[in-house]
Order: C-alpha cells, then sequence, then structure tokens
C-alpha cells in the first residue's frame, strides 16, 4: 500500500458518511487527505480521489452549498 492509497481509503470511509458528518468538520480532513494524494498518488489515486471529489460536492450543491 502507498500512502496515497491508504488517504483514497480513508477519503471513502469519510465520504460513506457525508449524511452525519457536518462540513466544516470534514472539509478539513479531505484538504489534508488532499495533500497526500497530490504528492504520492499514481493514476489509479488520483482517479479514485476525484470521484471521491465529486461526491462530496454533489452531496453539498444538494444541500445548497
Amino acid at each position: 500500500f502507498t500512502r496515497a492509497f491508504a488517504a483514497v481509503v480513508e477519503g471513502a470511509v469519510l465520504i460513506s458518511r457525508l449524511r452525519m458528518t457536518p462540513r466544516a468538520e470534514m472539509e478539513p480532513e479531505l484538504a489534508r487527505l488532499a495533500i497526500i494524494v497530490e504528492k504520492t498518488a499514481g493514476p489509479a489515486e488520483r482517479e479514485a480521489w476525484g470521484w471521491l471529489a465529486q461526491a462530496a460536492q454533489a452531496h453539498w450543491r444538494g444541500q445548497g452549498g
């Protein structure tokens, strides 16, 4: 496993809790993980991270922000 892979897994767990966790708590954690992905990810991790980021944005747009 790589750091990026672990960050994607952790991000997936966070995304699975979108409905239970306030955005103000989730955004800093996702930002921390995004740095790891940016620095260490290969193509597969970048693609997976993109899916997670899209899911979070879609959820927050659906809530009006």
